[in-house]
């Protein structure tokens, strides 16, 4: 689960990760030994003076991308862990279990400049697909626990934890909607729907964030009525001309709108 995120726009190319006290010790990933006595940080080699660089921090349940640099545990006194650059001019510090020690895994796109880094915690054993349907493939999910699975409410979130490959993700996140769409009982069923749906339409937002605000409510009815009135038999189907059809009313408006301002 997405617990949280921070952008470092960094003038020295560390990230330091780790307790959220002073910085007594701190060793460099990749970690290709027994962490050092006493190290209380990790320094993650990262793209400086350049762009920004993107940690985000999970519990468990994470995409299954990039190369894992540390697998171990860290000293966390108070049982929080911080996210900042060297100097200090950006930290992030997150609430993750009790004081002590807290076992943590990170993950580089480069293991000398990274730009996108994810630090998980309490990473389960497991893995799970996010693939619902044939031809729409998407990243795995490492770090599932063995006594729980990947709940849909999680699938979800980890569907559309990015805004890449956005038709493919998008269907497949119909998909998941759609199926379970008349699934639950008629007290939880319109509050429910209505959630997933609006939090489809939030991650729409940031996929196109040109399109006006106020055209967003059309497309949440306009999921909430395709899905409604379809099949239940042929989600797959469903979710594939959906997501073509939201993708090209959403298309369609942006192109409307840059004509009216010429």
């Amino acid at each position: 689960m997405h617990i949280g995120t921070v952008e470092l726009l960094l003038s020295h190319s560390l990230v330091m990760i780790g307790a959220s006290g002073e910085v007594e010790d701190f060793v460099e990933t990749p970690l290709y030994g027994p962490m050092t006595p006493g190290a209380s940080h990790l320094a993650v080699p990262a793209s400086a003076q350049i762009s920004t660089v993107r940690v985000r921090l999970w519990n468990g349940p994470h995409p299954d991308v990039g190369t894992v640099v540390f697998d171990s545990s860290l000293e966390l006194p108070d049982g929080s862990l911080a996210i900042f650059d060297v100097d200090r001019v950006v930290r992030f510090v997150r609430r993750v279990g009790k004081p002590g020690p807290q076992q943590v895994t990170i993950r580089v796109d480069d293991l000398k400049r990274a730009s996108r880094v994810d630090v998980v915690v309490n990473r389960g054993p497991g893995k799970a697909s996010l693939q619902r349907i044939p031809g729409y493939a998407l990243p795995g999910v490492d770090g599932v626990l063995a006594d729980r699975g990947l709940p849909s409410a999680d699938s979800l979130a980890l569907i559309l934890s990015e805004t890449s490959i956005p038709r493919v993700r998008l269907a497949t996140a119909l998909h998941l909607v759609a199926s379970e769409w008349w699934d639950d009982i008629q007290s939880n069923r319109t509050r429910l729907n209505s959630y997933r749906t609006r939090r489809i339409v939030e991650w729409l937002r940031g996929v196109y964030p040109e399109v006006r605000s106020g055209f967003w409510g059309e497309i949440a009815a306009l999921i909430g009525k395709e899905i409604s009135y379809a099949d239940e038999n042929d989600d797959e189907s469903v979710a594939v001309s959906v997501a073509e059809l939201v993708v090209r009313r959403i298309e369609e408006s942006y192109q409307s709108f840059l004509e009216s301002e010429r």
